[in-house]
């Protein structure tokens, strides 16, 4: 082997990757800076999210004994829900609808949306419906619950 001098011509061979010659590393540059402002925006946006602070967490929850849910919500709630739904929750029920506060907390696997806002999607999800079909709920429980989360689902004090 021969060391190469400072002025002897490069060789250049095609990359794997590309199949182009001499592409692999100047790809390699653009696409690694491509990469980490990707990578910085996407941690940027999720701290964000994860950040959000109008939504606490479960044992943030300050228990606020004025605070209850509206008689007509709780008794949608009661009737469809709580079968699965109550505290702590059965047949793998993610999160008990018992409380007001319950429903003000961060969903799990939802840092940044209140349990109310997975409900709505819930309420209206064509695919995996709730409640589940044994216990279908009628428009009159959907318009009650609709509109109360339409309020940014209030305390009744």
């Amino acid at each position: 082997m021969s060391a190469r001098l400072a002025n002897e011509p490069r060789t250049v061979k095609p990359t794997r990757a590309t199949g182009i010659a001499g592409a692999g590393d100047m790809l390699d540059d653009r696409m690694l800076g491509r990469w980490l402002s990707a990578l910085a925006v996407l941690v940027a946006s999720s701290w964000l999210c994860a950040c959000r602070s109008d939504v606490p967490d479960a044992a943030d929850a300050s228990p606020d004994p004025s605070a209850a849910l509206p008689p007509d919500v709780d008794a949608v709630l009661a009737a469809r829900c709580r079968k699965c739904h109550s505290d702590p929750p059965i047949n793998f029920a993610p999160f008990p609808l018992v409380t007001w506060q319950n429903t003000q907390v961060a969903a799990p696997g939802h840092r940044a949306a209140p349990v109310y806002e997975i409900m709505e999607m819930r309420l209206h999800d064509a695919t995996f419906p709730m409640p589940p079909p044994g216990n279908p709920i009628t428009d009159a429980d959907r318009s009650v619950l609709d509109a109360w989360i339409a309020q940014g689902a209030p305390a009744k004090r």
